[in-house]
């Protein structure tokens, strides 16, 4: 079991989103319903908490939505879904509230989705949950004002990985699948689990797998590479962005740059946003910060647009 510090880590990285975007509008920077006009700013949200997507005997999986209010029966929005980080072991799409209302004040769909923990279910039960989440979505687009072939994906630390999860494997997965998504964005998201990680990570990453994986080396080392972004890279992957302080106490910074070069190797387009000085979503200069998750939204609307 985690400690709570551990776990305050891990979601220090949704407060600084959150104080990043909130940052920007109060430096001016406004958010916009239409591409074209950059100042003009959604006046109100409408939130939809607590929609029931499965249930499975130990978890029922929700996910909350926030849009602009008022939309015609027949508008549709880009979709952002926000996978919600902790390790895997902790963490809870509530967490991401203020984040998805902020990036529905820029004309989007946003939905804080999640997935079953480690202690109720082991990997690939996250992956699935997710891909279960997004299916959901899709399903419902009519009714949530979602235009289902403009979805992005978004996620920080260990929802970070899962973003990238999709984002690299949902062809292989399902082929009518792939089409949804048309960016990728991950806020110091682990790519190469068979990599060595600080302790404090290592440990959760062994409590991602099945009792006994650990202690068999070429089982782990399979289930590592089965579970890791960069073994599924190549060009026609979803477009990736990615965020990541340069002295990350929990995911090393050459997560980050190894799974750039992999990307690019295979013709990926993928980019980079290196915090000189960042740690696991803290420190560094806060201006870095907020050009960064400024420069992602912008990104997502640059994928999105007709």
């Amino acid at each position: 079991m985690l400690g709570a510090y551990r776990i305050t880590l891990i979601l220090i990285a949704f407060a600084i989103i959150c104080g990043a975007v909130i940052a920007c509008l109060s430096l001016g920077v406004q958010p916009s319903r239409s591409d074209n006009n950059p100042q003009s700013a959604v006046p109100s949200l409408d939130n939809i908490d607590d929609i029931v997507v499965k249930r499975w005997p130990n978890r029922t999986l929700m996910t909350d939505i926030a849009m602009p209010s008022g939309l015609a029966a027949k508008a549709r929005l880009p979709l952002i879904v926000c996978i919600h980080g902790g390790g895997w072991a902790a963490g809870d799409r509530k967490h991401m509230r203020e984040q998805i209302n902020a990036l529905a004040r820029f004309g989007f769909v946003a939905a804080s989705v999640e997935y079953r923990l480690v202690s109720q279910a082991k990997y690939p039960a996250q992956l699935e949950d997710v891909v279960e989440d997004v299916r959901f979505l899709v399903a419902n687009a009519d009714k949530y004002h979602i235009d289902k072939d403009k979805i992005v994906l978004f996620g920080g630390s260990a929802g970070g990985h899962l973003a990238l999860m999709l984002a690299t494997m949902d062809k292989r997965r399902d082929q009518d699948f792939l089409h949804h998504f048309k960016a990728c964005a991950s806020l110091a998201g682990p790519t190469d689990l068979d990599k060595k990680f600080p302790s404090r990570s290592q440990a959760m990453i062994d409590a991602l797998f099945a009792p006994g994986t650990v202690q068999d080396s070429a089982k782990m080392h399979a289930a590592c590479k089965q579970a890791s972004p960069v073994t599924y890279v190549d060009a026609n992957d979803t477009p990736i962005l990615m965020i990541h302080g340069t002295v990350d106490e929990l995911v090393p910074y050459d997560q980050a740059t190894e799974m750039l070069d992999r990307c690019n190797k295979a013709g990926l387009p993928a980019q980079l946003y290196t915090i000189k000085d960042g740690g696991h979503g803290s420190g560094g200069a806060k201006a870095d910060w907020d050009k960064a998750i400024y420069d992602t939204i912008m990104y997502f609307k640059s994928k999105t647009k007709t």
